[in-house]
């Protein structure tokens, strides 16, 4: 058999795991990490090393992992700002863009700034909160279990979730019985046995609720529910937040004080405790998000919708016909089990959509008016509260416990996009042992998959690529870098919107540029299996192979791995067991090796530390008579 050329292409289809070794498809690739079809170089569809990880500020949030991350929309009357919220146990933070220049080219400045009074207005004045200097403590967040359905952006404010722990001070403050009594125009609660000194008790007016149960007994002076603590006497709390039932009293409720839900307006900067105004705000809810502009709430197997435009409203028995009333109901068909709703996600006004971790439940159009609740699939769900994202078009992208799923936009049919492409690293994953986030970066055009074991060591990531549909594995060089949360964030009109991530060690990091915050990245990626003769039982020879990577490559490692089979030559190519020939490749087109290696088949393995992109191999192979097996 004379000579015969062979293009080698980079394998654009990604990593597959459900192909035979002598049937396989050389569009894919049995085994690479941190290579991606979009090169870090330029972006150009050919193949190469993935984007890195740079730190967005130059300051971190603290020692502290933090316990949650998200955008918001804020401004004022002539400029339209996207802030950056981080949350620690302790601590909130503001990533912002301060306008630094007047005129043509405008530029910003990047910050990021504690809400404890360093904050700075666009006319550089120091901002200071309402509490002054002092450290703004916010209540213990479950930093284990936490996620961002701890927090979700309502209008231009953020709303922070309650942990519904009673305040403890000289006395637990936890179903205890007291009186309310109706005096000079105020609610006031008194306890009913230990006369506590209220005003030594560590209370706050913009920190705690009292939340009434057991109400309604003769005489009537208030309704069960949820109140703010507007004034701390010695011996009494004044309580408001829904209007008196009617009479003087006293009289004998049930009471608890309780964290309240919080929300912080990052335009004033200003944290204070969200207002409730009828019926129970559901504390300790599992995960909350805003929809047709009201917050809903998960909790269990139950979900409860806020009145619309009045995010404190929770006051179920109003007016039926009221198509702005508060609502609540449960993600179940008529006489169905609930399951417990794990996560929520919206990507358009028309729809919310429920998970659990084997239903996806849809609520289209409003539930007091004509909307409808309906199970798109009984099969597919969400493995935690922060795996899912929405994409360019109002897709969803979720992660199930057998893989990825994508909505269709306009809450569409659902596809699963992974099945037997991927190993089982990708399946079975657990909210009890992962925190997963998944994030859509809109300059690459894919979704980050973050699979992070919960005690921080280096997890197995993903790249999906929507273009080519394709997955690639990632690897990050250090594992303090791994997100507990990711969000889509751009900051200015100058930047491109990209994915940010809360690591672990409190840096934020964007997903942009070719090295992971200064390391090299390690990348690999095997071509092949290539069948060398096309005869059974007659070996063929690989005689030349060239190489071709961008001019501001690194250098890459290039090894040949022939062996009698197809299988044989590409787990040897995967472990890297005894390369049959190998060489360095500079940037640009390399020099023709001739390595005249023999067998049935082979792979290439390409690796390298630092950036590079793929632009071309090939080869000559040559017949190389019968197989000298015994």
């Amino acid at each position: 058999m004379p000579s015969q050329p062979i293009k080698i292409p980079f394998p654009l289809g990604g990593l597959a795991k459900n192909l035979g070794y002598e049937s396989g498809d050389i569009q894919t690739t049995r085994d690479c990490l941190n290579v991606v079809p979009d090169s870090s170089q330029e972006s150009r569809t050919r193949g190469g090393s993935r984007v890195g990880l740079k730190k967005r500020y130059s300051s971190r949030v603290g020692e502290e992992k933090p316990t949650f991350a998200i955008r918001v929309s804020g401004g004022d009357n002539t400029r339209v700002y996207e802030y950056l919220v981080i949350g620690t146990a302790s601590e909130i933070f503001i990533g912002q863009s301060l306008l630094s220049s007047t005129s043509y080219p405008y530029s910003y400045t990047e910050s990021l700034t504690t809400l404890t009074g360093d904050l700075i207005t666009e006319a550089g004045e120091n901002v200071i909160t309402e509490d002054g200097l002092d450290t703004i403590i916010l209540f213990d967040f479950d930093t284990e279990g936490a996620g961002n359905g701890l927090v979700t952006a309502y209008r231009d404010k953020v709303i922070i979730n309650s942990d519904n722990q009673a305040v403890t001070g000289s006395l637990e403050y936890s179903e205890r019985g007291g009186t309310v009594s109706l005096s000079g125009g105020n609610l006031v609660l008194t306890d009913a046995t230990s006369n506590p000194v209220w005003s030594d008790e560590g209370l706050d007016t913009d920190v705690h609720y009292v939340e009434i149960t057991n109400a309604a007994q003769s005489p009537v002076v208030v309704s069960s529910g949820t109140y703010r603590i507007s004034a701390i006497n010695s011996g009494s709390l004044v309580i408001s937040g829904a209007p008196a039932v009617g009479g003087v009293g006293p009289e004998t409720v049930t009471y608890s004080i309780k964290n309240g839900v919080r929300e912080l307006d990052p335009n004033s900067p200003s944290l204070s405790v969200m207002e409730p105004v009828g019926g129970y705000v559901p504390l300790g809810a599992d995960y909350v998000i805003s929809y047709r502009d009201r917050l809903v709430w998960a909790k269990n197997r139950t979900w409860y919708m806020s009145r619309q435009g009045a995010r404190g409203d929770y006051d179920y028995a109003s007016d039926p016909e009221d198509p702005a009333r508060a609502v609540a109901g449960t993600s179940a068909g008529p006489g169905e089990p609930a399951d417990p709703i794990v996560s929520m996600a919206t990507a358009g006004y028309d729809y919310l959509v429920m998970f659990s971790e084997s239903a996806v439940w849809v609520m289209r159009g409003d539930p007091a008016y004509g909307g409808q609740l309906y199970k798109a699939s009984g099969v597919a769900g969400c493995v935690t509260r922060n795996a899912w994202c929405s994409g360019d078009s109002t897709e969803i992208y979720f992660l199930g416990k057998d893989g990825l799923y994508l909505m269709e936009p306009n809450a569409g049919p659902i596809r699963q996009l992974s099945q037997g492409k991927l190993p089982r690293s990708l399946r079975g994953i657990d909210r009890d042992n992962y925190d997963v986030s998944l994030v859509y970066d809109p300059e690459d055009n894919g979704v980050l998959i973050f699979i992070v074991p919960k005690d921080g060591s280096n997890g197995d990531h993903y790249w999906f690529d929507i273009e080519t549909q394709s997955f690639w594995p990632i690897r990050l060089s250090n594992p303090s870098h791994q997100p507990v949360y990711a969000t889509t964030f751009g900051g200015n009109p100058t930047r491109s919107r990209r994915a940010c991530i809360a690591s672990y060690d409190g840096y934020i990091r964007e997903w942009t540029g070719s090295n992971d915050d200064g390391s090299a990245i390690s990348s690999h990626v095997v071509f092949g299996p290539y069948p060398i003769s096309s005869a059974d039982g007659v070996d063929g020879i690989l005689t030349e192979l060239m190489t071709t990577t961008d001019e501001q490559s690194v250098s890459v490692d290039v090894e040949i791995y022939a062996r009698d089979t197809a299988e044989q030559a590409t787990l040897d190519a995967i472990s890297r067991t005894n390369p049959s020939f190998s060489f360095s490749a500079a940037a640009g087109r390399s020099q023709m090796k001739r390595p005249r290696v023999r067998g049935g088949a082979f792979c290439v393995r390409v690796s390298a530390s630092g950036a590079w992109a793929f632009e071309s191999m090939s080869g000559m192979i040559a017949a190389g008579g019968k197989n000298r097996r015994v």
